[in-house]
């Protein structure tokens, strides 16, 4: 299960660019920086459970292990880029900011949107460029936006931490016994705590996104092996029965995931 910690995103050490793409995600963190640079179009992005807009001038920042969603896209007009850097070309930035956050992450500048769209299209996208090329063209960009952000010291907020294990937590036992209680008695905090903190963040409720990760086990399964037994994959979800699944799949609309890298 790949998707809300993004684990093959830390795995994955290829720099990702996506151009005028349909950006749906649900909320998921990973180590690797991320960045959107938006010349025409509107993005609406929730970092750490506060919601922006991100339109034409701007530039969205996202850091290491950051909770973040993309929720919606206005694509009247589109030009815009995504771009996924893994760690090992991000470490002289992450080393020179250690300790440090912008006090934004949304930056309206219309000139360093232009900028990193232009070097994303002439030598981060083309793998014929050459990896040596591709790795300083990112550096290049990761100065730019550098140079632009108001960086301030960073204190991490306790809920953001503790969101970021349930969720680590829940995408790797999610077909096991998960409750809120039992949540809470793992990470020693009241339930009521638990499941308000869970809503502020990932906007659902405990229950529900436990039979998200639930139901896109079962449609990868039957996708990934269209003979196997669709009662034996419902079980090993973690349904207690089939009528749960199909009252599940009834309840929750189709979770859009984010896609593993090409």
């Amino acid at each position: 299960m790949k998707t809300f910690y993004e684990e093959y995103r830390d795995e994955d050490e290829r720099l990702e660019v996506r151009r005028n793409g349909n950006y749906v995600f649900p909320a998921h963190f990973h180590r690797n920086l991320e960045v959107l640079a938006v010349q025409d179009g509107t993005h609406r992005v929730t970092l750490n459970g506060k919601a922006y807009e991100v339109g034409a001038g701007d530039v969205f920042f996202c850091g290491s292990f950051n909770l973040h969603s993309f929720e919606e896209t206005k694509r009247e007009r589109q030009n815009d880029c995504l771009i996924i850097v893994p760690t090992r070309i991000t470490a002289r930035f992450n080393e020179r900011n250690k300790g440090m956050r912008p006090a934004c992450p949304v930056v309206h500048d219309t000139e360093l949107c232009r900028e990193i769209i232009q070097i994303a299209d002439r030598w981060m996208v083309n793998a014929s460029c050459g990896e040596s090329v591709r790795a300083a063209a990112t550096e290049l960009f990761l100065s730019l936006i550098e140079t632009r952000l108001d960086m301030i010291p960073g204190k991490e907020k306790d809920e953001t931490q503790l969101i970021r294990e349930i969720l680590s937590y829940l995408s790797e036992h999610f077909r096991e016994d998960v409750s809120l209680p039992k949540i809470a008695r793992r990470f020693g905090y009241a339930e009521a705590h638990i499941s308000r903190v869970f809503h502020r963040y990932v906007n659902t409720g405990l229950p529900r996104y436990v039979n998200r990760l639930r139901l896109h086990f079962v449609e990868s399964e039957m996708r990934n092996s269209p003979e196997a037994d669709l009662t034996r994959a419902i079980f090993d979800a973690g349904f207690k029965s089939v009528p749960t699944y199909y009252r599940a799949k009834a309840q929750n609309q189709p979770v859009a995931v984010v896609p593993s890298a090409p």
